[in-house]
């Protein structure tokens, strides 16, 4: 496992991502993917790549340590229970909440929801911890890029568990683009709606150069060609191209 203790773990899980597959960059606009937004992307972040025990270790660990020196600085209040968004946030929260105590001293609860209610057996839609009055809960997701499946979890809270409290997101990259008939990113406009701080293990733009020219599992994963595509991307639909000479 990489390091996630010093202050190279943004580049060590940005490798991590790329060693995986998790992470995807292609050159050709024709094999761009088409996000939930609508949007063609010249890369993908899929956390669904990870698979194996090593690889859900190794991202559980990542998201524990920026948990971790988020509470430490600041940027996150203190929890109580990580809630796993569906679907790709509920595997990882379950290993986050077992890196953090025994890693880095601090328990907390695993919770998620089902989409579908049963009405047999342990009725309702809870997977692990069922909210409480007075829980504070994080949020785990992969990405943020419209927001819908978050405002989906926050109406789940709302309606079963009105009386605990949500008090932060975290998700693996921030894609640092803007909604649609907006100037604010999706990260933004989640932060604002919902008064909740949202932070990412690392950002594109972090991504992108722990990775620019880099040889991983013999090939470059982010080539000239690659990171351009991504650069003229965000200058569409985010805040400028950060690598226009």
């Amino acid at each position: 496992m990489r390091d996630y203790k010093g202050t190279e773990y943004k580049a060590n899980f940005s490798e991590f991502t790329a060693a995986e597959r998790s992470f995807k960059g292609v050159r050709e606009e024709k094999d761009y993917w088409k996000l939930k937004s609508g949007r063609m992307s010249p890369y993908f972040v899929n956390m669904g790549g990870f698979s194996t025990g090593a690889a859900l270790d190794e991202l559980s660990m990542a998201f524990a340590a920026r948990i971790d020196e988020s509470l430490r600085t600041g940027q996150l209040p203190e929890f109580n229970v990580v809630f796993g968004l569906p679907y790709k946030g509920i595997v990882p929260s379950g290993g986050t909440v077992v890196a953090l105590g025994r890693e880095f001293g601090r328990e907390a609860s695993f919770s998620s929801y089902r989409k579908e209610t049963k009405d047999h057996g342990d009725k309702g839609p809870w997977l692990g911890h069922k909210p409480q009055p007075g829980d504070k809960l994080l949020l785990l997701d992969d990405v943020l890029t419209t927001g819908a499946a978050k405002d989906e979890g926050m109406g789940i809270l709302s309606q079963y568990a009105p009386e605990s409290e949500v008090v932060g997101l975290i998700i693996t990259v921030d894609r640092k683009e803007t909604v649609h008939g907006s100037d604010q990113t999706a990260v933004q406009q989640f932060e604002e709606k919902y008064n909740i701080p949202v932070i990412s293990i690392v950002d594109i733009i972090e991504l992108v150069d722990a990775l620019h020219g880099r040889e991983i599992n013999g090939e470059v994963v982010v080539d000239d060609i690659i990171r351009a595509n991504i650069g003229k991307y965000l200058g569409e639909f985010g805040f400028g191209n950060p690598w226009r000479k």
